[in-house]
């Protein structure tokens, strides 16, 4: 293997490509995760990853070729991920949050590291070996300014062992609301005076939404709010504003949004909302250009109704803590082919109708799902619903899975759901059956 076009691959497991040794700079532009040892040892190996998201243990381990490589959607790493990497110089990651252990053990040619995001180097605030066998160099490194007080008013324990064993060139990013648009002069339009953070706290209607921000930042078409907190977005805020291109919350400090406050951003690439609990009705209904690589929220649990209703680019959905999600949340998604929520518990009326492009639905902790909830997913193939306790509103046939038909169906399911109409199975998975060809497995 040198140069084979894998421009399609969207997942490489453990071991995928290692010690490829004559592998260099194929084409991985749509590679999103990289298991264990994925590259480990592919000596030549030059490609950017443009929209990789996560990479395993010593993913790129030995990758002596690497001297400049992109990684801008790169959120997490582990352990030795990129140990051993000895030609890198300078690189920067624009996104990652979590550095797993040893993640840069022995690249001794590092001389620039951007982690402007970074919430975690190693498991710990101790030393977790991250920089471990870097020594003698000059080093630029960029990182949030929480970094440098995190153990006991001190730096992380990593940065203490790189700045006691090189000379090291510390750039802190205060914790920030970042709002990038396609002209500054768009955000004058929007609030004001952009320069001015009254208008700012003005806009976002604070302090009766959350704390103020303190002072902001312009940069080219990018805003930097600084010292928000606990801010809840009123509803409708950035509706329809197509000016905005990237939200990104590196202070941590939207904790709900209400009702359309993104609706139809269609130009918006970036949405990365961490600690985003509560999301109201359409919130980000129509926002079309967003895509699974630029897409976080970690730690919602409520998503109302037509909540993300028709965001044509996403090609799957993964939000792991997601529990409830409204009527039609997740309709007319008609490009999504994997929905992964492994929290979800409850799901409306016509939650994800019309999906027609969807395989697999892997809701092992769903219990409720009402009417109509998967009608038109005409191509599905796959749900595991094994803690289902209500199809519809009762027994009957409540067209949950309407106009799914002619397809082979893997289904998982309680077994009390084959006896709860009277003996027989609810009326729904009786609808299934008799339309497919269905291989049940009860629980």
């Amino acid at each position: 293997l040198v140069n084979p076009d894998f421009s399609a691959l969207t997942t490489a497991g453990t071991y995928c490509f290692n010690s490829c040794i004559g592998l260099i700079n194929p084409d991985f532009s749509s590679l999103v995760t990289a298991g264990n040892q994925c590259f480990q040892n592919c000596m030549q190996l030059t490609s950017d990853f443009p929209v990789l998201e996560t990479a395993g243990n010593s993913c790129f381990a030995n990758c002596g070729a690497f001297q400049t490589p992109d990684f801008p959607a790169l959120t997490t790493t582990a352990q030795y991920t990129f140990a051993g990497c000895e030609g890198l110089t300078t690189v920067n990651f624009p996104a990652l949050t979590t550095v797993g252990e040893a993640c840069f053990y022995g690249d001794i040619a590092l001389i620039s590291l951007g982690l402007p995001v970074c919430t975690s180097l190693g498991t710990t605030t101790g030393n977790d070996y991250v920089f471990d066998s870097i020594t003698g160099k000059t080093i630029a490194l960029t990182v949030p300014s929480a970094l440098m007080t995190c153990l006991n008013s001190g730096p992380d324990a990593d940065i203490a062992y790189l700045q006691s064993h090189n000379t090291v060139t510390i750039t802190q990013i205060p914790p920030s609301l970042k709002l990038t648009f396609d002209n500054i002069a768009n955000a004058d339009l929007l609030v004001g005076d952009s320069e001015d953070v009254a208008d700012w706290n003005t806009f976002f209607d604070l302090p009766t939404n959350g704390t103020v921000f303190s002072s902001v930042e312009i940069n080219g078409n990018a805003v930097k709010l600084i010292g928000g907190s606990g801010i809840t977005l009123a509803n409708s805020l950035f509706y329809g504003k197509e000016s905005l291109l990237k939200v990104e919350d590196v202070a941590c400090s939207i904790i709900s949004a209400g009702n359309s406050s993104f609706r139809y951003c269609s130009s918006a690439t970036l949405i990365n909302l961490p600690v985003l609990v509560t999301a109201g009705e359409d919130c980000f209904a129509n926002c079309s250009s967003l895509t699974i690589a630029n897409f976080k929220l970690p730690l919602l649990e409520d998503a109302g109704d037509n909540c993300f209703r028709n965001l044509s680019s996403m090609l799957s959905f993964n939000f792991p803590s997601l529990v409830n999600a409204g009527d039609s949340c997740f309709r007319y998604n008609y490009n999504t082919t994997v929905f992964d929520l492994p929290s979800l518990e409850n799901a409306g009326d016509l939650c994800f109708h019309n999906c027609i492009n969807a395989l697999t639905f892997s809701f092992p902790t769903l219990e409720t799902a009402l009417s109509e909830c998967f009608s038109h997913c005409t191509s599905a193939i796959y749900f595991d619903l094994s803690s289902i306790t209500q199809l519809g509103y009762g027994v009957n046939n409540e067209y949950v899975f309407d106009s799914i038909v002619g397809n082979d169906i893997s289904l998982t399911i309680p077994s009390a759901m084959m006896t709860c109409n009277d003996g027989n199975p609810d009326g729904d998975i009786a609808y299934l059956n008799s339309n497919n060809t269905l291989t049940i497995t009860q629980i």
